[in-house]
């Protein structure tokens, strides 16, 4: 049986201090079938800088790391609206962009709304 795929949204605000982290407990979940999608809420610092570079040297079965772009700061729910209407997955899963998952965390979720 193929595994569900989980869509793990991620907006970025100026989180240059902590979207790498956030992203790599993304790349390190156990879990074997995660779509990560990134929204630049228009910050001033790095972070699109970052995000790019995972993007761009991250190859791992089963992870597609997407990044949207906004025109204009719209918010934190505004651009997490935009972010569902492009996701793939059969769940949904918001993650702050300072916020940290441990490896197991998908994978114990989806077991648990699959039984």
């Amino acid at each position: 049986m193929e595994s569900p795929l989980i869509t793990v949204i991620t907006v970025s605000y100026n989180a240059a201090s902590s979207i790498e982290q956030t992203i790599i407990s993304v790349i390190n979940q156990t879990y074997p079938s995660i779509e990560l999608v990134l929204v630049d809420d228009c910050g001033g610092d790095k972070s699109v800088d970052i995000i790019n570079d995972f993007i761009s040297s991250t190859h791992k079965d089963g992870l597609e790391i997407k990044l949207i772009h906004h025109e204009h700061n719209q918010g934190v729910a505004a651009a997490r609206s935009h972010a569902m209407q492009t996701a793939k997955g059969d769940y949904i899963f918001c993650l702050d962009s300072d916020d940290m998952l441990k490896p197991e965390c998908i994978d114990y979720l989806v077991k648990r709304m699959e039984n």
